[in-house]
């Protein structure tokens, strides 16, 4: 499924945050809809688990088909039917999506404090403020990336390849702060390719930090055949 993939991938940040909290645990509903480049929609439905101490981001599709990813380490796993479909290597890690860092509490900076990124520009504009983040001189194949934050929450995230042309754009809105973790309950995912940008809004349900009542949730067994 095409738009889950591009589900994945739009969760992603560029950096991994290590560290154990004693929150550690998050799962819910999540409702995306991808704008397909003839102007149609994909809706997809499902429940996410995510626990900071397995490191396995689980998510139950319920529609429009039954089926599980579960992204580990370097490799995501596509199930059906509790039988393994598919399997990937891809670079964007578990703790390198939004889960990881809310739980984490680096969301504001959106996980770059302790990435290969560093700040160099801040600027303030009202009650906002903007700081631009430059990778390591290491890493010519990445651009900048441009937060803005109000009231230390992170609102969007602008990502701009080596020359400065911008590629996607992010925005978080409708937080909500559930059990001391600030999570939003909408993000929008706009990928940009010329002139034409692809939106997908991802829309968050029925959180629950903490929930310790059964580890199967979180810690899917793998490897699966």
């Amino acid at each position: 499924m095409k738009y889950f993939q591009l589900f994945f991938t739009s969760l992603t940040i560029l950096a991994q945050v290590a560290g154990a909290q004693v929150t550690s645990r998050i799962k819910g509903l999540v409702i995306t809809k991808e704008r397909l480049p003839n102007g149609h929609f994909n809706i997809s439905k499902g429940s996410f688990y995510y626990d900071t101490r397995f490191k396995k981001l689980v998510i139950e599709i319920s529609y429009p088909s039954k089926e599980t990813w579960v992204s580990h380490d370097t490799l995501v796993y596509h199930i059906k039917g509790k039988r393994l479909s598919s399997r990937a290597a891809t670079l964007m890690t578990p703790e390198a999506t939004i889960f990881h860092i809310a739980l984490t509490g680096q969301i504001s900076s959106y996980g770059l404090k302790k990435s290969f990124y560093e700040i160099e520009k801040v600027e303030k504009e009202g009650d906002r403020v903007y700081v631009t983040w430059k990778p390591d001189s290491r890493i010519p194949s990445l651009g900048k990336v441009k937060l803005a934050q109000h009231k230390n929450r992170l609102e969007g995230v602008v990502f701009f390849d080596e020359k400065g042309v911008v590629l996607a754009k992010q925005f978080f809105r409708k937080y909500k702060n559930f059990n001391g973790i600030e999570f939003p309950e909408e993000v929008v995912f706009i990928n940009i390719k010329g002139a034409k940008e692809y939106y997908q809004i991802m829309t968050y349900q029925n959180i629950v930090v903490n929930d310790f009542k059964t580890d199967a949730l979180y810690n899917y067994p793998l490897p699966i055949r």
